[in-house]
């Protein structure tokens, strides 16, 4: 990219960041100057991906949701491959194999135009898969060939473990010091005006802003189904 291409590429980005709410400009902030990696946690369903996707909407970014504990390592950029090269020492040329790894496809697209990639569920992969995808949020890259453009953004989301419910890893201390931590959360007003006027029907908004204690409530131990703002999304 040029210094013209590139100064007129941040004109353009910065007119379109009057879009985004106060929380979305943060993230994007965050995503857009690659030093240290965003990760969101909070309860299931407080709209961790819409956010994400929003931002990309708004922005004019492709959108990609990775969700890590429903893949495997192959999924993100493990998948081994041998191939032969040619090397020259004092015996003289010969052939050896040499063991790499396949670009998945989903890399290849999201280097052909502006895209955010969300890597959901970071503390409840599998430790292989966990780890490939740390490398690529941490390095930029797969391997030691294939690297992300600068206009690929990344993200990553986890839940919380004990208070939701959920089963996680916890991180030691120097991989959270590598991650730029936020307790992601989200009010009825701001659901309501930054997502559920145009996602959700009338009535649904209606009712939650006339009660709001009702957007999000803790599942009892006889109930597997509770409201969120993502099961309000799928009952309208």
């Amino acid at each position: 990219m040029t210094g013209k291409e590139s100064k007129l590429m941040n004109e353009e980005m910065s007119n379109k960041l009057e879009n985004l709410t106060l929380k979305e400009r943060k993230y994007m902030a965050i995503m857009w100057a690659k030093y240290g990696v965003l990760n969101i946690t909070s309860k299931p369903g407080i709209a961790k991906a819409a956010i994400g996707r929003s931002i990309a909407e708004k922005m004019g970014f492709r959108y990609m949701d990775i969700r890590l504990s429903m893949v495997d390592e192959t999924d993100v950029g493990l998948y081994p491959n041998v191939s032969e090269i040619e090397v020259t020492d004092e015996t003289g040329t010969k052939t050896i194999k040499c063991l790499d790894f396949v670009v998945p496809r989903w890399a290849i697209e999201a280097n052909k135009q502006p895209t955010i990639i969300h890597f959901e569920e970071l503390n409840r992969a599998q430790l292989q898969v966990r780890n490939a995808a740390l490398q690529i949020l941490l390095e930029r890259q797969i391997g030691t060939d294939f690297k992300f453009n600068e206009t690929v953004l990344m993200m990553s989301s986890g839940n919380l473990g004990d208070e939701d419910g959920t089963d996680v890893e916890e991180f030691d201390n120097a991989l959270n010091n590598r991650l730029i931590h936020f307790s992601h959360t989200l009010g009825s007003d701001e659901w309501i005006d930054g997502f559920a006027k145009e996602n959700c029907h009338n009535l649904i908004t209606s009712y939650i802003k006339a009660y709001p204690e009702k957007l999000y409530q803790n599942p009892t131990e006889n109930s597997k189904a509770y409201a969120t703002p993502r099961s309000w999304r799928f009952m309208s």
